[in-house]
C-alpha cells in the first residue's frame, strides 16, 4: 500500500486531500479512490472519504457528577475562603503591630543616637 509524505496512505491523508497534492506515482500504477473522484471533479462534494486512522489513545468518559456533589463542592470552597480571609485578618493585624513595634523601637534609637550626637558636640565646645 502507498503511502504520502506524511505517513499515512494516499487516500485517507488528510493534509493531501486538503491541499489537493498526491505522490508522484510510477507510470501504469492503479489510481485511489480519491485520485479518480479528483479526476472526475467531485472530489468535494461527494461522500467524506474514511475517517483517518486514530494516531491518539481516546480518553475515558468522565465519569458522571453525583447528584448535590456540585453544591458540596461550592460550601467547601466557600468554606476554605472565609477560613483564609479570616487567617489573613488575625496574622494581618498581629504582624502589622509587631512590625509597629518594630519602627517604633528603631525610631527611639535614632533619636537617641542623635540626641547623644548633639549633646556630645554641645559639651566640646564649653570646654
Amino acid at each position: 500500500m502507498a503511502t504520502c509524505a506524511h505517513g499515512f496512505a494516499d487516500d485517507e491523508c488528510l493534509i493531501c486531500r486538503t491541499l489537493g497534492t498526491a505522490p508522484a506515482r510510477p507510470a501504469g500504477a492503479p489510481q485511489t479512490k480519491l485520485a479518480a473522484r479528483r479526476a472526475t471533479g467531485s472530489a468535494l462534494l461527494d461522500d467524506p472519504a474514511p475517517a483517518l486512522p486514530a494516531t491518539r489513545p481516546q480518553p475515558a468518559a468522565p465519569e458522571p457528577v453525583r447528584p448535590g456533589a456540585t453544591k458540596r463542592f461550592m460550601r467547601r470552597v466557600i468554606a476554605v475562603a472565609i477560613a483564609g480571609g479570616l487567617c489573613i485578618l488575625l496574622f494581618g493585624g498581629i504582624l502589622s503591630l509587631a512590625f509597629h513595634i518594630v519602627e517604633y523601637a528603631l525610631l527611639a534609637l535614632f533619636a537617641g543616637w542623635v540626641g547623644y550626637e548633639i549633646g556630645r558636640a554641645r559639651g566640646r565646645r564649653r570646654r
